[in-house]
Formats: structure tokens, sequence, C-alpha cells
């Protein structure tokens, strides 16, 4: 299900588990019984087991999208399930830590008397820092997580220093206009690999650079960002809120008059208003925010990168890919089927209107797959799957959603598996 909107990856959509406690489990069961519902008529209002929604009402640990599934079976908004609890911890990995430390120490270094550090003696070669975070902007596209996180601390701390060297002037500005870049690539990472309070402050520095800089749209690209890292710990409400928000503050005076970094931000506001909408159950809000969107990208009419998104595109094509999305947020697999690869999307058009980036489209088939394992399909969900791993395997690897669908292609096969589902289930760790 998962999209990259205005340069923030989706896969790191609200996928852990929830610890439901008392206050969700009580929830659960308080708006069922005002439907008037047994626990057995409310699964199978929402498609599930008995015993799922009896893991609900008695506190045991559900994913996010089970918790919208059993929200849309009640008419309600998913936050209106949700109480005061946290996504369940990541289970431990000392490699995952020790690799972020450096990032940690270089994003909140220890406050004291001292609250900043002092200015370096040399001036910073400022076009030669913006090289290196032009570099490390496309090992973040490259999937190389690993030089991310080594290259990061440094690139960040030179960035902080340049700020500190430059007090006024031109050179300020381009200073500041640097760290503005590399935050933007350290919270894109971070919210890949669901550090959500780095990344939250990566966005919260952003933010406060953008507005130093007087730059409406790097205001609206780090408010973008910020609202994925809300998504991704189920605060949907509030991520709508900020999107609109942010949409109503950068939309265009005169949408024929407005350039192309423009209409692509406020396109992308929109998308972001549309991915929590629809996780929250708010239909009519995210068809709204969904028809904002393809105005923006008809203005546009192709594919554009903007300066505000990290080299991820807006346009018709990834509008296209949005509604496929919001299909498949909904369980409306045959309409994602439908429309996978006809009209916009087809080969011939995105020859004219531009493609997206790689990843982008790669989470795209990945509603194909998922589409294709829900209604059975199942060697056709591996084949999309495996038609990914040719083309980005250490992306695919770090993709949750792959191993759910070859997980549900494994639970739903009634015959021996094919060479292709044992190749895949290999490669994912699935069992």
């Amino acid at each position: 299900m998962p999209l990259e909107y205005g340069g923030w990856d989706h896969s790191c959509r609200a996928e852990g588990r929830l610890i439901m406690g008392d206050g969700l489990g009580d929830n659960v069961r308080d708006y069922r019984r005002a439907a008037g519902w047994t626990q057995e008529e409310l699964a199978h209002a929402a498609g599930l087991s008995a015993s799922v929604v009896r893991k609900a009402e008695q506190g045991g640990n559900v994913r996010m999208e089970t918790l919208h599934i059993l929200a849309r079976a009640l008419g309600e908004e998913t936050s209106a399930l949700m109480a005061s609890a946290p996504l369940e911890p990541r289970e431990p990995d000392d490699g995952h830590t020790l690799r972020i430390m450096e990032l940690r120490k270089a994003l909140l270094p220890p406050i004291g008397f001292a609250v900043e550090a002092p200015a370096p003696d040399e001036a910073p070669h400022l076009a030669a820092l913006r090289e290196v975070a032009r570099q490390v902007n496309r090992s973040y596209y490259g999937d190389a997580y690993g030089k991310l996180a080594a290259d990061l601390p440094a690139l960040i701390r030179e960035a902080d220093a340049a700020v500190r060297f430059y007090a006024s002037g031109p050179e300020r500005e381009e200073a500041l206009s640097v760290r503005v870049a590399v935050l933007r690539t350290a919270a894109r990472y971070l919210t890949q690999v669901r550090e959500h309070d780095l990344a939250y402050e990566s966005l919260r520095r952003l933010l406060a650079d953008g507005q130093a800089l007087d730059n409406e749209l790097d205001v609206a690209s780090a408010a973008s960002g910020m609202c994925w890292v809300l998504l991704g710990q189920g605060r949907f409400a509030e991520s709508v809120r900020l999107a609109r928000e942010t949409a109503d503050r950068i939309e265009p005076e005169r949408i024929s008059k407005a350039g192309d970094d423009h209409l692509a931000m406020w396109g992308w506001a929109h998308l972001r208003a549309v991915a929590a909408a629809v996780r929250n159950n708010q239909y009519e809000e995210a068809e709204s925010s969904l028809r904002l969107a393809a105005c923006a990208a008809g203005a546009l009419g192709r594919e554009v990168s903007g300066t505000y998104q990290g080299g991820v595109t807006f346009g018709p094509v990834t509008v296209a890919m949005a509604e496929v999305e919001v299909a498949t947020i909904k369980g409306d697999d045959r309409t994602v089927l439908e429309r996978a690869d006809r009209e916009t999307l087809a080969v011939k058009a995105r020859k004219t209107l531009g493609t997206p980036r790689p990843n982008s489209w790669f989470r795209h088939r990945m509603d194909v797959a998922l589409a294709h394992q829900r209604l059975g399909r199942h060697q056709e969900a591996t084949l999309e799957l495996l038609d990914v791993r040719r083309k980005a395997p250490a992306w695919l690897s770090h993709q949750r959603a792959a191993r759910d669908v070859m997980a549900g292609v494994h639970k739903g096969r009634k015959r021996s598996l094919t060479p292709e589902m044992r190749e895949m289930s290999a490669f994912l760790g699935v069992r």
C-alpha cells in the first residue's frame, strides 16, 4: 500500500502491532455494543474471524490495519478506537542501534550551560558541502542505508558549523539552505527505518530553518514530512488536519500562474491528506483531497521532480498511483487490478507523461501484488514481487509489505508452493 509522497517514504506507514491495552480494547467493545452487535456479528461485518475481535477486546496485540478494518465495519474513524497506546517496540537490534547512535548524537547533542558549540576557525566551503549533501541524498534513493547512517552524522555537524560561522548575509542563507537539504535527507531516512523521534527532530529543525529563510515551500516540505511521522504513529486525524492546513496555506492564488515547485508541493500536501484520511475511514475527506491533487497534476500535465521533493516526482502518474493505493486500503482489490496497468498507468502513457522514481513505482506494484494475493492469485502476486526483486533487491529486502504478501500466500495456498514462491519466500525470510 505504500507510496512516496513528497519525498517521504510511505512504506513506513503504521504497520506495527498495537498493544491494545485496556483503553483500546474497551473502545472496540464499547463501539461494538453501541452498534448492537455481538463479537461474531462484528467479525462477519469486518470480514475477520471472531477470535480476532475477541483478541482486540481482551487487550491483545493487533495490526494497525486490523483496527482500521474494525473501525470501517463500525462506521467510525480509526482514531476513534485508539487510546493512548504505543506501537509495539521494535525487537532489539544491536546493529541497527549502533548505526543510529552517531546520528542520534549529531541531532540531539547534550545541552548544558554552553548551549551551542563555538563557530569553526576556518570558513566552511559551502559549494563542496552542498555537493556532499547531494551525494548523500543519492545514497537514500540507492537504498544504501548503511552508508547513509555512516555519512549523515558528520554532514549534519558540518552543516551546523557552517550556520554558526556565518552570522548574516548571503553566506548564512546559503548555509541554512544546505542544512535544509541535509535535514530533509536525514528525516526521510529516519522515517524509513521507523526512528520516529529522530525524524521528528530533523523535521522540527528543518521547519525552523525554512522559517528563518522565509521560504514557504521549505516549511511546507517539513510539514509534509511531519504528517507522515504522525501517520506512522497512528495519529491519523492530526495528520489529516496538518496536511489540509499546509495545503490551504500554500494554495496558489492562480493555478495557471504557479510554478512547477509550487504546484508539486501543493499537490503533495493534498496526497498526504489522502493517505491519512483513507486510513482513518474519512473517505469524503480523502476524495476531496484527491480531486485537488489531480487538479495540481493536471495543471502540470506531466511528472515533475521539484526542488522540495528530493527527486521524487509529482504529476498525473503519481496521482493515479495514489488512486490505486486508496482502493487497496479500502480492500477494493478488483479495482486495483483494473486500474494498475491502464490509462495513465499504462506503459505508453508513462512514456508520454513521465516516469516516477523507481521506488515509487515499485511500491505501486506492491499494491498490485497484495491485490493478487488477497484474491487468491498467489502465483501472480509472487511474480510481481520477483519482478521488483530483479530490479531492486536491496530495497525489497527492507519492505515489510512484501513479507506480508508472501505470508498471505503461505496461509492461503492449498497446494504445494511453486518454485517461484519458494524462491521469494527464502529471499524475504518467510516460512
